[in-house]
């Protein structure tokens, strides 16, 4: 039988899901007492999370979150999402207490946190072998429980933090948070924006191709009113 069949294999699976149940949990209660809604993708692809801002008002634009959920201080970096260095991590320790700590990052911050000699090491390069096959991992990337030395470097990415059995929380964080969710609005709306521009100035050179002065004037009305910009 092997290990990932034992009973003691099962146990751990079972408790880890607590922790990642636990851990998403308490962070979505969080974005919720802070005006920030979450939905959860149908689909587990990486992506544990989309969050936005209910302003109805506004362009709709939401940013893409992963979970890191542990019962102690795991911290890690998976680099298959560095082409995503601004896709949001949060952090999510001891996420089974009553007072779980958490921390939010972008991919590029977290990576930004290694050390260059953890970044030497065959983990962060996907070479780590298998014990007793001899392959190379399909992961690249590190990760621990968080180091002491690194527990300073962490002071300003908090949204919460347990701390003398109280609840520490760091509003400019969560401004951090809402900033981010708008600049992914804005830069939405700027693609829209220019995706219409360039789709009018394309068909606008196709006016030269009609036969008669009349069709062409006929297709610019159409396509003006198809691709007027909404207030």
């Amino acid at each position: 039988m092997s290990d990932r069949s034992s009973p003691a294999r099962a146990s751990e699976t079972r408790d880890d899901q607590l922790v990642e149940i636990a851990g998403r949990a308490a962070l979505q209660a969080a974005f919720a007492r802070h005006r920030i809604e979450s939905a959860r993708p149908e689909r587990d692809k990486g992506i544990d999370l989309i969050i936005y801002l209910d302003e109805p008002e506004q362009p709709f634009a939401g940013a893409p979150l992963q979970l890191k959920s542990s019962s102690k201080k795991w911290f890690g970096v998976d680099r298959k999402y560095e082409g995503m260095s601004d896709l949001l991590m949060a952090y999510v320790f001891g996420a089974q207490s009553d007072l779980p700590s958490i921390a939010m990052l972008t991919w590029a911050e977290s990576a930004s946190l290694i050390s260059l000699t953890k970044k030497l090491n065959k983990s962060w390069a996907g070479q780590t072998s298998t014990p007793g096959q001899g392959k190379p991992r399909k992961e690249k990337g590190w990760g621990s429980e968080l180091p002491r030395y690194l527990e300073p470097s962490f002071a300003p990415f908090w949204l919460q933090r347990a701390e003398d059995n109280s609840l520490l929380v760091f509003p400019d964080r969560w401004e951090w948070v809402r900033g981010m969710l708008r600049l992914q609005r804005r830069q939405s709306t700027s693609s829209k924006v220019e995706w219409r521009e360039n789709v009018r100035g394309q068909a606008f050179d196709r006016i030269r191709e009609f036969p008669s002065n009349e069709d062409a004037q006929a297709f610019r009305q159409r396509l003006l009113a198809r691709n007027q910009p909404q207030t």
